[in-house]
This record gives C-alpha cells, sequence and structure tokens, in this order.
C-alpha cells in the first residue's frame, strides 16, 4: 500500500532514504541538500512530499506553489519503481491536488542534440508530454544547465512561474529566464 508521507513527518530513517534519492537522481551539480530542503519546507517556502511502499521510500516531489502555479523542481521515483505507472499516478495526484494551479516543470534542453543524455531527455519529454504537459518557449538556465520549461493549460502563466523563480533564487543560484 502507498503511503504520502510530508517530509517533515519523516522518522530518521525515511529522511535518510529521501536524502539518499535526491542524491542519487542529482548528484552534487543538480542536488538542493537534504538539510535546506527541510529548513524551507519548516519556514514554508517549499514543499516535499514523499510515497512509501510499506517502509520503502518509492517517490519524492519538492515543489513550490503561487496563487496560479504548482511548480515542480524535482519528481523523483527510486530506480526500482520506474517503468511502473508511478510517476504517471503522482502527476494526476498532483494535477488533482492542485487543480486551481497550472502545473509547471523542467526538464534538460531538448535543444542539445549532442548531449549525452540526449536520449535520455527525450524520453523523459514524452514521458511528460503523455502526462498532459507541453513544451513552451520558455527556457530557464539554473547552476549552468539550460531547461526546457514545460506546463499544462494552454499558455505558460509567465507571471506566476516567474514569481516562484524569484523565490527559488533564496537557495539555488544562478536562476536567468530566457
Amino acid at each position: 500500500m502507498v503511503i504520502e508521507k510530508n517530509i517533515l513527518d519523516l522518522n530518521q530513517a525515511e529522511f535518510k532514504q529521501f536524502a539518499d534519492l535526491n542524491y542519487a537522481a542529482f548528484g552534487d551539480a543538480e542536488s538542493i541538500d537534504d538539510q535546506i530542503i527541510l529548513e524551507k519546507c519548516r519556514e514554508g517556502k517549499l514543499n516535499c512530499i514523499t510515497f512509501f511502499d510499506d517502509e520503502d521510500l518509492l517517490a519524492s516531489v519538492v515543489y513550490m506553489l503561487s496563487e496560479t502555479v504548482a511548480y515542480y523542481l524535482f519528481v523523483v521515483v527510486a530506480d526500482k519503481y520506474r517503468n511502473q505507472g508511478y510517476g504517471s499516478k503522482i502527476l494526476k495526484y498532483l494535477a488533482k491536488k492542485y487543480s486551481d494551479r497550472q502545473q509547471v516543470i523542467e526538464i534538460e534542453s531538448l535543444s542539445e542534440k549532442n548531449s549525452p543524455n540526449y536520449k535520455e531527455r527525450i524520453s523523459r519529454c514524452n514521458f511528460y508530454l503523455r502526462n498532459g504537459y507541453h513544451l513552451t518557449k520558455c527556457q530557464v538556465i539554473i547552476r549552468g544547465v539550460l531547461l526546457d520549461v514545460m506546463c499544462t493549460g494552454e499558455l505558460l502563466d509567465k507571471a506566476g512561474y516567474a514569481q516562484l523563480l524569484e523565490a527559488e533564487k533564496e537557495f539555488i543560484e544562478p536562476i536567468i529566464l530566457l
């Protein structure tokens, strides 16, 4: 049975699983320090929910909210649970939970065709396309990485998204909206 838990409610062993998953998915270059995530969640500046299968971490989502946008910084499914439909179920759950907001996520840019992980980028894009997102004409550079912005709805709510990017600068630098 899958159980949802807020990061603030995790015990020490569960939090270690969260930290390990975050690091495994993003490494030093792209991950946000797990203690910073915890601190910003306590301050109400970030949100983080985790999903457990009994005592085993299945997935986590780190996100920010404005009045009009739900911006997902990270949606991570543990390796052993990938390709089993959990990612899609989580996105559907989030879309329902925040149905009054546009859903926004960034992926590594598809314009960098010579990238060593280009096939993975295409696969990730196709996953979000299958789950109701579309590519916008907006790009952002975060920590030197060029990202394409994807969202639900017709047009990206640039004002709502830019508001969250500005707030994100408090713990991730630099951010450049193109």
